[in-house]
């Protein structure tokens, strides 16, 4: 299940603040739009990083299910972060300060944040061994459904749903001597919502309320190649994967003002979508960790560096084995 990491929260709370005064300008609406987009498309890369990180295996091969004795599987829980540059989003979001300082002749706020923060996530995932081939099959999920989080003046709402599975073939299967090497393919859906909003009194003449909503629907597909080596009860392993993406994300913002009996209302909205999967966008994925196997369990500590975006992720794993 998925947590949602507080760039969001901190970055919309700050926006619907500065939308909520009651002045409104194309200049504005504009410097909005645009760093919602930007938002959207930061937010957007950095989950399909984190996502990728779920449902880990030390072993690039965990051996068949039938025939074997014991039959081979597993099932367990991973949790994944990704350390996520803010510079953009903070920019941005400044420049709207600027504006509205400008515009009302004031400091109306400080805003700051780190320059990095984590974006976590965990999941449920299961994996079983192949019949009669050397191959096995992992799957894994999460779902959250958070309505109504009130806080002061603001409320949020979050809706998530992932789904992933992948399919990994041994090209060695190993032994004593020689090492584990699989070669994989997967596919991952994910959909989030975020929903943001906020409503304040000014005066006994004016009240405002602003909205902002976030949805992201992506289509990850990857391959990866993955080689892995038991010594006594540690499982050092490493890899790489090439990621492809097809995302369908939007944006909305609205924001009403009622003055002395006088309705205004602005907004905005876009979309931000790649139209299907883009080959122009590859990103690979460098990959290892280790293993640490006890009866009937295995840990795994996990990291992963993407050299296109400089992105880190690390993810832990504990799952019961066969």
């Amino acid at each position: 299940m998925k947590k949602n990491n507080i760039i969001f929260i901190s970055a919309f709370i700050l926006i619907f603040s500065l939308c909520s005064v009651p002045l409104f300008s194309d200049e504005l609406t504009s410097a909005i739009s645009s760093s919602l987009e930007e938002a959207t498309k930061s937010i957007s890369s950095d989950t399909v990083e984190n996502t990728t990180q779920l449902n880990v295996c030390s072993d690039a091969y965990i051996g068949n299910f039938f025939p074997s004795v014991p039959p081979h599987f597993s099932i367990g829980l991973s949790a994944s972060g990704t350390f996520i540059n803010t510079g953009d989003l903070s920019d941005a979001v400044n420049s709207i300060i600027h504006q509205m300082d400008q515009i009302s002749g004031t400091n109306f706020i400080n805003f700051s944040i780190p320059d990095t923060l984590v974006l976590p996530a965990y999941s449920l995932n299961a994996r079983i061994g192949g019949f009669f081939l050397p191959f096995d099959i992992g799957v894994f999920g999460s779902f959250a459904n958070v309505q109504n989080l009130n806080y002061a003046d603001y409320s949020a709402s979050v809706n998530e749903f992932t789904f992933g599975a992948d399919a990994r073939y041994a090209l060695l299967e190993g032994n004593i001597i020689l090492p584990k090497i699989s070669l994989g393919l997967g596919y991952i859906y994910t959909h989030q919502s975020f929903d943001f909003s906020v409503s304040k009194s000014y005066s006994s003449t004016i009240d405002s309320s602003s909205s902002v909503g976030l949805k992201l629907n992506m289509n990850i597909l990857y391959l990866q190649a993955q080689i892995s080596k038991k010594l006594l009860f540690l499982v050092p392993y490493a890899g790489v994967r090439a990621v492809l993406v097809s995302n369908d994300n939007s944006y909305e913002y609205s924001s009403t003002v009622i003055a002395n009996g006088t309705v205004g209302s602005n907004g905005t909205s876009g979309n931000v979508s790649s139209n299907g999967f883009d080959f122009t966008d590859i990103q690979p994925q460098i990959f290892a960790g280790i293993g640490f196997n006890a009866p009937f369990t295995q840990f795994t500590a996990h990291a992963c560096w993407n050299p296109r975006s400089s992105l880190w992720s690390v993810s832990l794993s504990s799952v019961f084995r066969m």
